[in-house]
């Protein structure tokens, strides 16, 4: 499968440690190359959005499901970003493990 669909966050915008911000506070098409048209353009074709209008708009779920649905992702990612932190660093010679390139 592939999905091609326009990057609306900043290149390289990653989960960090705190305090670094997990998010930038503009995308490059706006602070870069100063085409907010481009964005806009991205935002309004995001399919995650259309995805939950289609799903409401059908009945085929409630916004009460679709905000539990989101809830239980958000403490999901938490969880998995705090198990991460909370580890040991791995070995350096662990760094090409099951790199085949």
């Amino acid at each position: 499968m592939e999905a091609k669909v326009y990057r609306l966050s900043a290149h390289g915008n990653a989960i960090t440690v705190p305090p670094i911000p997990t998010k930038f506070p503009e995308h490059e098409a706006i602070s870069v190359y100063d085409n907010p048209g481009e964005y806009e353009t991205g935002r309004r074709k995001d399919p995650i959005p259309r995805f939950r209008a289609f799903l409401l708009d059908a009945g085929i779920a409630s916004e009460t499901e679709l905000e539990s649905i989101e809830q239980d992702t958000q403490s999901e990612m938490q969880e998995a970003v705090a198990f991460a932190l909370e580890e040991p660093y791995p070995a350096p010679e662990e760094a090409l493990r099951y790199v085949y390139a």
